[in-house]
């Protein structure tokens, strides 16, 4: 199947796995995950019909081959992958919104380079819900709690929710505890900072985004069930 078939259906999915776990129609969204593709197969997903709008991405170097700094864009580009300090200064520019903040130092990194730029970026905290050494994310829930402290005084960044991944190879049962515990983290934080939309929780991929949407996700991280297996070595 086409890279539009393929995003098609998965919208399809989508929308009926939201209304079977009785939530609100379009209370998911999707975002396309295009690591390893080509910018044409990223144009090929953004046409197919489905007003596809948001666009993730893992490699800092990928996004600046792949995305001009003076193009206009019809979607919102998301740095989902591990963000190394050292990367800061040079993804900034390029993205709309920081899925994977795992540390304060980058955190403040982010915050200090769109100051000096002039600009918001959009952030999620990741939380490792599956305390896996393996995955990046914050390991405790204390330690993602301190990121909270002061954030509202952080003018470079705009909190929007968080972010986790589920257990790899787990049951059922694991990931979607996983999922539970960051839903049930994101309502403590926000009982904490009231006046701070949090409403985004980004959970689920291409092998359990099911679980998530049953577990309150409100975007899903889907790449090799509409692109396909990764390609590496390729031109982008």
């Amino acid at each position: 199947m086409s890279i539009s078939d393929n995003i098609k259906r998965i919208v399809d999915e989508l929308n009926e796995e939201v209304e079977k776990a009785g939530r609100e129609k379009g209370s998911v969204e999707l975002c396309a995950v295009a690591k390893t593709k080509s910018i044409e197969k990223v144009r090929e997903a953004l046409s197919a019909g489905v007003n596809l709008k948001h666009i993730g991405e893992n490699y800092v170097q990928e996004i600046m081959a792949k995305y001009p700094l003076d193009e206009k864009r019809t979607f919102t580009l998301h740095m989902i992958g591990h963000l190394q300090t050292n990367k800061v200064k040079h993804i900034v520019p390029y993205i709309d919104t920081i899925d994977s903040i795992d540390s304060l130092k980058v955190l403040d990194m982010v915050n200090t380079t769109a100051l000096a730029l002039g600009k918001k970026v959009e952030i999620l905290i990741e939380l490792n819900t599956a305390f896996d050494g393996y995955k990046t994310g914050f390991m405790s829930d204390d330690e993602a709690l301190r990121a909270l402290d002061g954030i509202e005084d952080k003018n470079g960044v705009i909190l929007k929710g968080f972010m986790t991944m589920g257990q790899l190879d787990g049951t059922e049962s694991q990931v979607r505890a996983s999922f539970a515990h960051l839903r049930q983290f994101r309502d403590k934080c926000q009982k904490e900072h009231p006046t701070i939309k949090m409403d985004t929780l980004s959970m689920g991929m291409s092998s359990d985004w099911k679980y998530a949407i049953k577990e309150g996700s409100t975007i899903v991280r889907i790449g090799t069930a509409i692109f396909g297996e990764r390609e590496y070595n390729i031109k982008l």
